[in-house]
């Protein structure tokens, strides 16, 4: 591949989410190895930004709706208004999950079942954003809900994951 290629292919916004996912599993492994004695928020730190990045887009998104008129009179452009409204519900969801897994982590008095609730609104909350997405014939919304269901059934998974001693039973040869 050529590097004029790439560079028209490139997205930008994806490009982002990949590094502060990236970021943020190279600061998680770090701190659970105890070579930085960092709080989890300072941690969560690319997530927190990557939650600021969405929402200041749908800031911009929402303003840009409200100004422009032919936007709010165009049919189709009124569904791709939905379904980005549907979208940052969803996140929204997402980002209060991760707020309380951190407090949760610092803290510590809570029970992770609790934590774990909004998971669990989260699924409710997709199977409506599927049925939304099949009736508008909106074919990346289904991929996103779908993807949302399938890590709702993760939940006990991860909930067992928190109580799991990981440093005792996992070892990585080098």
């Amino acid at each position: 591949m050529h590097l004029k290629d790439f560079l028209q292919n490139f997205n930008a916004s994806n490009f982002f989410v990949y590094i502060c996912l990236l970021i943020f599993a190279l600061l998680l492994s770090l701190r659970l190895d105890d070579i930085i004695k960092w709080n989890y928020g300072a941690v969560f730190f690319p997530i927190w930004l990557w939650n600021a990045m969405w929402m200041a887009a749908l800031t911009v998104g929402v303003i840009v709706f409200i100004r422009k008129r032919e936007l709010r009179e165009d049919e189709e452009q009124r569904i791709n208004f939905k379904a980005m409204i549907l979208s940052a519900v969803l996140q929204s969801v997402v980002f209060l999950q991760e707020i309380l897994i951190v407090v949760n982590i610092e803290s510590g008095k809570h029970k992770w079942s609790a934590i774990f609730t909004p998971g669990y609104l989260l699924c409710l909350l997709c199977m409506f954003a599927c049925i939304w997405s099949c009736w508008r014939h909106r074919g990346i919304e289904v991929s996103i809900a779908s993807l949302f269901l399938y890590g709702r059934n993760k939940l006990p998974n991860m909930y067992s994951l928190c109580l799991f001693n990981w440093k005792r039973h996992i070892f990585i040869t080098v």
